[in-house]
């Protein structure tokens, strides 16, 4: 009695359907982020107006306290303009220059096509496609490439930005991530020649 060729397809190894979906969740997690830096200059400008605002409400609360005794028993004159200045220079510390929203945004684009990279490598590998293993190793070495660019561009921030500077260590943290899913891969191909060669 012969088997209906259906079931004697051999079972995807677990080691590729793992790395198949990290690199789905790893694209999917990419694009959103990068959608977000994409819409970053908006982002800046509605907390820009916010604190603009508040700026005001604080100016508006210093005159109402020189022309009320009430108001100046409780909240000097000084208290009030100490406060806002301590307010400015804590959003001028932690605010993105302009250096930075610009490249973020350019980041963002470009990253779109990492993202789409990692996920095509994601669903190339599940499906066991020839060129799957060259495709990963071709997008991790290129994202690697992209985030030490993005560190250097964002380290060396002119302004010295504190964000700038925090956004340039999880370039870091990203190119580790890619390196450690290189390893695994090579390994794990390593180990297994023989399902691999029915891939490639």
């Amino acid at each position: 009695m012969e088997q209906n060729p259906k079931y004697n397809k051999p079972k995807t190894p677990n080691w590729i359907i793992g790395i198949g979906i990290v690199l789905i969740l790893l694209g999917g997690c990419n694009l959103t982020s990068n959608v977000q830096s994409i819409n970053m200059p908006e982002l800046m400008g509605m907390q820009k107006k916010m604190v603009q605002n508040m700026t005001q409400k604080l100016d508006s609360m210093d005159s109402e306290a020189s022309s009320d005794s009430t108001i100046v028993d409780s909240l000097s004159n000084n208290e009030v303009e100490s406060f806002e200045n301590l307010f400015s220079d804590i959003y001028e510390k932690y605010a993105m220059s302009e250096y930075a929203q610009s490249w973020i945004v350019r980041f963002g684009y470009t990253g779109m096509l990492f993202s789409i990279a990692f996920i095509l490598s994601g669903v190339f590998l599940l499906l066991k496609k020839p060129y799957a293993i060259k495709l990963i190793y071709i997008t991790l070495v290129l994202s690697i490439l992209f985030n030490i660019v993005k560190f250097l561009i964002m380290y060396f921030d002119p302004s010295g930005n504190f964000i700038s500077i925090s956004m340039s260590m999880g370039y870091i943290w990203s190119t580790v991530i890619d390196i450690v899913i290189i390893i695994v891969v090579y390994t794990m191909s390593n180990r297994n020649r023989n399902q691999i060669q029915k891939i490639r």
